[in-house]
């Protein structure tokens, strides 16, 4: 058995209320029939309406511990027959009431037919108002899950906000630039660059799958991995190698990282790479000449003994790199058409001669023209050039 309380909470009705209800209901009926000419004893009409509303509210609550917490159709199922039996109880005794109430005697002619018509309307209106009140139930707790869904983005979103880098370190020779546009969602976007000596930088771009705070707390787990085995001065290789082994570890089946891990050495003008299912990044020479980037390797997560490979590349004076997730290319315009890889590589060779940053803000803008600022997915860019 219910409580009182546990009825009150799901159906909260105050009896204030249903005295408006039932004036308003009285008023509304008794202008109709006026407007109509037909006869209405003023006295009698509110009368009955006000005692057999109050009554059917009474047997609805008394009754309500039989249906109000059953799911659809079983409540209405116990509710109805409650409903009928009530209408004809409360109606009965309002109807009596009245006439004690109004006349101070009871009719000899004409009771029944009183009665059967008070309860026809009665049950309409227990009708009426059971459907009025499963109906705003059901929408407050929809705006409350809401509420809670919208929390957890919040929280997810300054979650994601913490882990990705304030600033972005330089080396001599090399110009560096980054920009990351959050979708209207929270994915699991994540970029990071840490300088490890004065001419060399570690730096990965990566992509969660799925949305909200199991996105984002799967991109805490990467980023103390990377900040953990970076430090190492390990290469791109063994990095991506820890990192999976220990999200294989720590993570539900089906949950993955698509990956992407360099180390640029300053010094030599060297990239080292090693790439886990990411997209692929572009290498322009200084006249936008495309350069060849490996794309071999499993996303992270998959498979925990997974040999990831490294692969070298010599960079020249002007050459432009640019690494980017898929939120991006697939930034996608009001025909479905996606931005693309192609566009992506056409807008950098277009600025081939800007900086880092001009060509970053370029990509960035190029997309969001091209998506018209709604981006369905995060998207990232890094972008470094050679002095």
């Amino acid at each position: 058995m219910l409580k009182a309380n546990q009825i009150t909470a799901r159906y909260p009705v105050s009896i204030v209320s249903v005295q408006v209800i039932l004036l308003l209901w009285a008023l509304g009926i008794f202008a109709f029939r006026w407007s109509s000419g037909l006869t209405t004893d003023a006295r009698m009409h509110f009368a009955d309406t006000f005692l057999i509303g109050n009554l059917l509210f009474f047997l609805a609550q008394l009754g309500a511990p039989l249906y109000a917490n059953r799911a659809p159709p079983w409540d209405w199922l116990w509710y109805l027959p409650l409903l009928a039996v009530g209408s004809v109880l409360a109606s009965s005794l309002g109807f009596l009431g009245s006439e004690l109430l109004v006349y101070g005697s009871i009719p000899a002619q004409g009771l029944a037919s009183e009665i059967r018509s008070a309860s026809v309307t009665s049950f309409l209106a227990g009708v009426g108002g059971f459907t009025y009140f499963r109906t705003r139930r059901r929408l407050q707790a929809h705006a409350q899950q809401l509420r809670v869904q919208h929390g957890e983005l919040e929280r997810a979103r300054e979650m994601q906000d913490g882990l990705l880098p304030k600033n972005v370190p330089q080396i001599p020779g090399f110009q560096i630039s980054a920009a990351w546009k959050p979708a209207s969602e929270v994915s699991g976007d994540y970029y990071d660059i840490l300088q490890l000596d004065r001419a060399k930088l570690a730096l990965c771009v990566g992509d969660v799958v799925g949305k909200g705070m199991s996105a984002a707390l799967l991109m805490a787990n990467l980023q103390a991995g990377f900040h953990a085995f970076a430090t190492l001065d390990l290469p791109p290789s063994d990095i991506c190698h820890r990192l999976n082994q220990l999200i294989c570890s720590n993570v539900a089946s089906g949950k993955f990282i698509t990956f992407v891990c360099a180390v640029l050495d300053g010094t030599r003008g060297r990239l080292t790479l090693a790439h886990a299912g990411h997209c692929r990044p572009i290498w322009l020479s200084s006249s936008g000449v495309p350069h060849l980037i490996d794309d071999s390797g499993a996303a992270l997560g998959l498979f925990p003994n997974w040999q990831y490979h490294d692969f070298e590349y010599q960079l020249a004076s002007g050459d432009v790199l640019i690494f980017y997730t898929d939120g991006v290319v697939e930034a996608a315009n009001p025909a479905g058409e996606e931005f693309g890889e192609e566009r992506l590589q056409q807008t950098a060779q277009q600025h081939i001669r800007g900086s880092a940053a001009e060509i970053q803000a370029e990509i960035m803008k190029q997309a969001g023209s091209f998506c018209a600022g709604h981006f369905h997915d995060d998207a990232t860019v890094i972008v470094i050039k050679t002095r």
